[in-house]
């Protein structure tokens, strides 16, 4: 008998050509909705073997979904983003439920992203905008090279490996910590990358669940040891601690700071020092085609006997 899968995306997502491989060995469902409640969603997949699951549709799944009998009979849920902390990881896997996530689809996209803030605090010509649009002159502003800098790179999966390389071919010495080593990579303590680095980076993943959660760790203790430093978080804006970095802020060692979605504390986003930009790093060409091929891809493998992608903390 023939699986059957159900697709649930916001509508014009994805189409019939990236599709066309899985009907060919499953029965494909679509339902396009703007929005969707998780109770609406396990009614929604009853009786089906297979869960395409488009992010935007839904704030987030709670352990409750798994609770549902008609989650839990699924053979597998697919998404179309790499951090499946929003989806209770940890209670999928309890009740069996594999989450098939899309790794690495915008990787290179992401670390152009980081550079490019990396440059535009570095020569600060984005403040000179700011003046504009206050009705004064503008100013110029002494900036720095980052060939003559000294950048951290605050976790070595993908992005931040990518990241890394790109800081390197512009000239910037590198220093690097990861839970794990790497090789090929300066390694550091975390303490002594905040304390040595020009630039930071942020690049890892955030992790709620499980034994080792890293929500705010980038509190005072860390940047307290900064010295005019940029930091760029395009990863998660609760990595950082939001009074730890407005006091990092106004007492000048660190002197800009970005961040891709709101931090939640309108009194740090206020400071002309901070760059809150669109969480759009990405959003190219390139990472939408790569990310359907794999979000298809993940059921087109389970269905033919292979877990690709299944996303553990």
């Amino acid at each position: 008998m023939r699986p059957s899968v159900l697709v649930v995306s916001v509508p014009d997502w994805i189409g019939e050509e990236h599709l066309a491989g899985l009907r060919e060995l499953a029965d494909v469902t679509v339902r396009n909705v703007d929005k969707i409640t998780e109770d609406e969603l396990a009614l929604m997949v009853e009786g089906f073997d297979y869960l395409m699951l488009e992010f935007d549709v839904l704030d987030g799944l709670s352990p409750a979904f798994y609770e549902y009998e008609s989650v839990r009979s699924l053979r597998a849920m697919s998404c179309d983003v790499t951090g499946m902390d929003w989806a209770s990881p940890a209670a999928a896997r309890a009740n069996g439920v594999p989450l098939l996530q899309v790794p690495d689809y915008s990787t290179r996209s992401v670390a152009e992203t980081i550079l490019t803030e990396a440059l535009v605090h570095a020569h600060q010509r984005h403040l000179a905008y700011k003046d504009e649009l206050r009705g004064e002159a503008p100013t110029a502003r002494e900036g720095r090279n980052l060939a003559s800098s000294t950048v951290g790179i605050v976790g070595l999966g993908a992005i931040g490996q990518s990241s890394a390389r790109l800081f390197e071919a512009v000239g910037a010495k590198v220093l690097c910590w990861s839970r794990s080593a790497r090789e090929g990579f300066e390694m550091v303590s975390l303490e002594e990358l905040f304390e040595r680095c020009d630039v930071i980076a942020v690049c890892v993943k955030t992790v709620r669940d499980g034994d080792n959660p890293n929500v705010g760790f980038i509190g005072a203790d860390l940047l307290e040891r900064c010295h005019n430093a940029i930091v760029v978080n395009l990863a998660r804006p609760e990595l950082v601690d939001n009074d730890a970095m407005y006091d990092a802020i106004t007492s000048g060692r660190v002197v800009a700071y970005s961040l891709d979605a709101p931090s939640g504390s309108y009194e740090l986003e206020a400071l002309e020092a901070v760059h809150l930009s669109p969480h759009d790093g990405w959003f190219t060409q390139e990472s939408m085609e790569e990310l359907r091929r794999v979000w298809v891809g993940n059921i087109v493998d389970h269905i033919g006997g292979r877990v690709s992608n299944e996303y553990s903390d």
